[in-house]
This record gives structure tokens, sequence and C-alpha cells, in this order.
């Protein structure tokens, strides 16, 4: 990339590409301000095109309704190039579970707990607040470097009353969805934009880290685009093909994705109490690099002159998308602050029965 084709956005400096989708491209940057590394996702499309226009104010609309939400990526600020697209600035992620599963192979069965728990509870509250994700993938589900996972990506999410039903795949949202994890209805006229799609979406999004592929392939098998649609809507999930998944979090991934919406898990909180009744392979434990609670607790960014490793923010980037891989990833000696670890009870016993037995000593003594 030449340094004319950098975009130049007031505050902030040495942007660094990190990735680039269909619609939009991503930079880690450094904002002068605050002293901070930051993401900042930049619209590729002519500013003048009502419909681009449309999607950076639904995308701004839908993060700052989920402001402070569990599981939803931060966003700093919205702003504009100095030639006038629009731009979220975001934190600065590690790298999506797309990344991580090219690289290291499907997840273990306690990370693919922790994914499914921080989508439930992202969706939970975005449904809440009448807001569908439409986009559910492995690429926009992103771990950041205290492990936490957070959904990204929100540009087409729906906001507001359902839309209403007949507008076809081919006339309205070929460019709408990424195929691979969109629910069969969003292929044909039955498509709302309503809750249940996206609990399909997460189950794909759970088989395919599971797996290692979408549960029905991608445009790239037998038949193309065409084929994939005719597998999504017509033949039944295959099943799994390992043997060390617990068998409740198969049935959550398998229920969610049913043909008949009405056959899926009822909501995100029904996903969320499926989850769970899925006992921990030791008391306490959580997965090594992945969590839906922050039990980590934070590196602080650095300059960006090391931001040339491999995380993102989330663009489309895995199943037929393309997307850069390149940011920040921590190392292994500050990924756990024992500061964070919690406090032992009888240690504090031990301390207050020591200071307790200190202070009446010197009463004594100076008696």
């Amino acid at each position: 990339m030449t340094e004319a084709s950098v975009p130049r956005i007031r505050g902030y400096r040495d942007l660094v590409l990190i990735g680039s989708g269909g619609r939009s491209t991503v930079y880690a940057a450094y904002e002068s301000m605050l002293g901070r590394a930051v993401a900042i996702k930049v619209l590729d499309d002519d500013r003048s095109a009502e419909r681009e226009r449309s999607r950076f104010r639904r995308e701004c609309e839908a993060l700052g309704a989920l402001d402070g939400v569990p599981h939803v990526v931060d966003v700093f600020a919205s702003a504009f190039t100095d030639d006038g697209r629009g731009c979220i600035v975001m934190r600065l992620m590690r790298e999506s579970t797309a990344q991580r599963l090219r690289r290291d192979g499907p997840l273990d069965p306690r990370a693919l707990v922790e994914v499914a728990r921080a989508g439930a509870v992202a969706l939970g509250h975005a449904h809440a607040l009448g807001l569908v994700h439409r986009d559910v993938k492995p690429a926009n589900l992103l771990v950041g470097d205290d492990g936490v996972v957070a959904l990204a990506d929100f540009d087409i999410a729906f906001l507001g009353v359902p839309e209403p039903a007949g507008e076809a795949f081919g006339a309205t949202t070929r460019d709408s969805l990424s195929p691979p994890h969109a629910a069969p209805e969003r292929f044909g006229s039955s498509s709302r934009g309503v809750p249940a799609e996206d609990i399909w979406s997460l189950g794909s999004t759970l088989w395919t880290l599971a797996e290692g592929r979408p549960p029905f392939g991608t445009a790239e098998d037998e038949g193309g685009l065409v084929g994939l649609v005719e597998r999504i809507r017509t033949e039944p999930t295959p099943g799994s093909t390992r043997d060390d998944l617990p068998e409740p979090l198969v049935e959550v991934i398998t229920r969610c994705l049913e043909k008949d919406p009405g056959d899926r898990w009822p909501d995100a909180a029904a996903i969320l109490h499926a989850l769970d009744a899925i006992p921990p392979e030791r008391p306490g434990d959580v997965p090594p690099e992945l969590t839906s609670k922050g039990m980590r607790r934070p590196r602080a960014e650095s300059a960006l002159a090391a931001s040339t490793g491999d995380a993102v923010v989330g663009v489309d980037a895995v199943d037929g998308d393309t997307a850069a891989d390149t940011g920040l990833r921590p190392d292994a000696a500050d990924t756990l602050d024992p500061s964070a670890r919690p406090i032992r009870w009888s240690s504090l016993v031990v301390v207050s029965a020591v200071g307790l037995a200190v202070v009446i000593t010197l009463m004594l003594a100076l008696r």
C-alpha cells in the first residue's frame, strides 16, 4: 500500500493496514490525545453512495445502543477521513476466532464452550434491544489480549421492527450476508431479520470452530454458491466427527442449526442455560486462550512499532471472504497478571491475626 492510499484521520497517526473486506478496510493506529493503540474501520465505498452511508449510520447506531454490553467489541468513537469516508474507532483486538482456527486447528471443548457463551451473551443483549446482527461468523468473533471473546462488525445489523418479507436473496442480500453461515430462510422470501437467524449463524460458527469447516461447506465446493444454498436449505445437519465434545455442547450446536426457526433454541438465554449444564473438566477450569468472563487482566497496548504481527478487528476473513492477517500478539509472559489473582480468605485471616497480636503487645508495653 502506498503512502498516498493510507487515509488521513484527524487525531490518529501511524496507520498500518491489518485487514480488508468487501466493504471496509481496517487499520491499527495510534490515538495521539490518549496515547493508545486502536483499530479504525474505514469504509471503502464511494462516500456519495446512499446505501453505504446508511450502513455506516446503522452500524454506529447499533454500536451506540450496545455500549458497555459484555462481549461486544468496545467502540471509542466515530470519525471521518479527510476525504469524507466514515470510520469507526475500536479497541484493537489480538485476532479473530477464524484466524485462530486457521493457525491452530479446531478448538478444544472448553474453548468452544467459552466462545458459545460469549456469543450468546452478546446476542442476548442485542436481541433484547431489538437488534439482529445478521452476520455472525468466526471472522466476527474476536479475541482480545485478555482472552475475552467479543462480537464485532454490525454494519448489516437490523435495528427496530423486523423487515418485511418478500425481499429475495438475489435482489437485496447477496452482498449482505456470509452464505456459509446464513440461515436457510435468509435465501428466500421468509427472511425477516429476526433473532432466530442469529441463532442459526452462531450454531454454524460453533460447528466451524469444532470441525474446521462450515457444516454445509462453502461456495468453493461442488455446485458453487447455488449448491451451497441448496445444501443449507435442504440437507440435514451432518453428524459431528469428534468424540471429545460433551453431548450437551453437541446438542447446543445442532439445535441452533434446525431448518425450522421454531425448532431452534427460543433465545440466547436458553443457549446459556444449556451451556451451564456442561461441567468443566476441573473446578475453576478456563480455556488457556479464550474466556467469556474476562478472568485475565488485559495488558496495556503498546506503541504501534510492533503492530506487524497478526491480530485483527473484525472484517470478513473466512469462508470465501478475504482479509490480511496482521496485528498484535501478546507475549506469553503477560497473558496472566499475578495482581489479578483472587485473594485467599485464609491469607487475610492470618495477616489480621498477626496484626492484632502486634497491637496488643505494643499496648501492654506502654502501660
